[in-house]
């Protein structure tokens, strides 16, 4: 399926990071300053667009759009702009780390995009809004976070994972399941209603 790069202005990914999507993406675009670890990395995006007030300098080549309007973050901006090329699923690089705030906003994105499957990479993670019943790829001994997203999750489910949930409620209030583990392949996560975020250490 195609997909797009979206590169935000926190934490910089590393170049391997960035080098397992930049060449099988069909279309790249950082968010004002988070073209600036990928510009020094000799790389160039597709387009750059934002306010442009963290941009260090504007490269030559590369499509540049200034939107001026502070209605929205940047990185809503360039998600605004992958909707509007027909994407329906994008990997977002430098959206966490960096200032909390940011982080703990760009984690809400996929509730603001529901059409799109999007998907944060960090050097030791990834992390997905869930669909009702989920496959859980990653090597067995993965550590597994599943975390509400607003309210509570109710019915979740778990198949593969060392310690199973059975019709479980994750809330703030209560019960959350931190630092899980991958027991077999193929390990699966349903629930029957909240938005559900998973994290899944990349090892």
């Amino acid at each position: 399926m195609s997909f797009a790069l979206v590169l935000l202005n926190g934490e910089a990914p590393s170049l391997a990071l960035v080098q397992r999507f930049w060449d099988n993406a069909d279309f790249r675009i950082a968010a004002d300053g988070g073209a600036n670890p990928i510009l020094a990395l000799g790389l160039k995006p597709d387009l750059i667009l934002g306010d442009l007030d963290s941009l260090e300098k504007a490269p030559a080549g590369v499509e540049i759009k200034k939107i001026e309007s502070q209605n929205n973050t940047d990185g809503e901006k360039a998600l605004e702009e992958v909707s509007r090329r027909g994407f329906k699923k994008a990997v977002l690089l430098g959206a966490l780390g960096g200032r909390a705030d940011m982080y703990l906003y760009n984690l809400s994105l996929p509730l603001k995009f529901p059409h799109l499957a999007l998907t944060f990479y960090t050097e030791q993670e990834r992390i997905f809004l869930a669909p009702k019943t989920c496959l859980i790829e990653g090597p067995v001994g993965a550590r597994v976070s599943l975390l509400p997203l607003g309210e509570g999750v109710e019915g979740v489910t778990s198949q593969g994972l060392e310690w199973p949930l059975i019709d479980h409620t994750l809330s703030v209030h209560a019960f959350m399941s931190i630092s899980n583990q991958i027991k077999a392949p193929n390990a699966q996560v349903r629930h029957k209603s909240g938005n559900l975020l998973i994290f899944v250490e990349e090892i």
